[in-house]
């Protein structure tokens, strides 16, 4: 995969900031995740995408060291859709 390719998958710039890349990645995990009745194929293709842009960032430390905390505030999710 080229990262014209992942950014056309993930439906962002190659050149796109790494915020954008998560967010669009979080938005179609939520909508293809193999646990919601989405497919394994294209989950795997978003997560490489999301991979493959953000490679060389510096946001997989920041990841992983703040993760959960990010995720709660950037996407409050309404669990009654």
């Amino acid at each position: 995969m080229t990262r014209r390719e992942a950014g056309l998958i993930l439906g962002v710039r190659e050149t796109a900031e790494p915020d954008k890349i998560m967010k669009a990645h979080r938005k179609l995990m939520f909508l293809n995740h193999p646990d919601n009745s989405g497919s394994t194929y294209l989950a795997t293709q978003v997560n490489a995408a999301k991979e493959l842009l953000l490679e060389g960032s510096g946001v997989k430390k920041w990841i992983k060291k703040y993760k959960k905390h990010w995720l709660i505030n950037q996407f409050p999710i309404n669990m009654h859709m």
